[in-house]
């Protein structure tokens, strides 16, 4: 392990040598192992989750909410992702922004990284107002580099 180079280098070059020189280690485990119990009950907009092909008569936030569903299953070759788009409105639906909190998307997160300072950006976050970063989404691009997938959940 002492041997190994490790480099600074953008997370979607990462290969399973990465892994093992950082001594990452996936481990599979269900919603109650990695929560620590069960999920709480949905709490969000009424008539999504009954949704089946039919938009009428739901209300705007689940009409909303399904219309970037359907966009975000759909990849397109050269366009970006609607992947970012849903997650944002599924976090303001969910009632994860709030007076003290803010969704934003592609913020730059500066990194130590083998000693070089490097710029990261997420997809989507949510942060307090002092900007502290309180969650992280990152989107699965394993469509893009399908080769090594492991590596993606870095």
């Amino acid at each position: 392990m002492a041997d190994i180079v490790r480099l600074a280098k953008s997370g979607s070059n990462w290969t399973s040598n990465e892994l093992v020189s950082y001594n990452i280690v996936i481990q599979e485990q269900d919603e109650d192992q990695f929560f620590d119990g069960p999920l709480p009950k949905y709490a969000g907009p009424l008539g999504f989750i009954e949704h089946e092909d039919r938009v009428l008569g739901l209300d705007a936030p689940s009409l909303a909410l399904i219309k970037r569903l359907d966009l975000a299953m759909k990849i397109l070759e050269g366009e970006e992702s609607a992947v970012v788009d849903f997650a944002v409105e599924l976090l303001r639906v969910m009632g994860y922004e709030r007076d003290a909190t803010i969704v934003r998307t592609w913020k730059t997160i500066r990194l130590l990284m083998c000693g070089h300072l490097v710029l990261t950006k997420t997809d989507v976050c949510l942060m307090d107002i002092s900007s502290q970063i309180l969650l992280i989404l990152q989107e699965d691009k394993s469509h893009i580099n399908p080769s090594d997938p492991e590596a993606q959940l870095r």
